[in-house]
């Protein structure tokens, strides 16, 4: 099972069938805990859902704040993406077919 983690808050995380898109929580324990908002048939549908879910979620006083969270989660997913994307894009040349 794969696990990405995007951020303090998001983790996306893989199961047989499907991609969980999960919310990070402290419990009533405090212990770090993990609610599924989503679940998706790939990782790009999941990655599609994690801004929506995070303006959702978001305590923005502003559409100035909410950019800025949004710049920052943008931000996070493309971090958390990197070794994947250097790893997929190893050895292709720019001919080859992406699809």
């Amino acid at each position: 099972m794969a696990t990405i983690t995007i951020n303090e808050h998001w983790r996306i995380q893989s199961e047989t069938l499907c991609w969980k898109l999960q919310e990070i929580y402290i419990n009533k324990k405090g212990e770090t805990d993990y609610y599924t908002r989503g679940y998706f048939g790939s990782l790009a549908n999941a990655l599609r859902a994690l801004p929506e879910h995070a303006m959702r979620r978001s305590d923005a006083e502003s559409i100035a704040e909410l950019r800025e969270e949004m710049n920052a989660l943008s931000t996070a997913i493309s971090v958390a993406l990197a070794p994947m994307i250097t790893l997929n894009l190893n050895g292709l040349s720019a001919g080859d077919d992406l699809k």
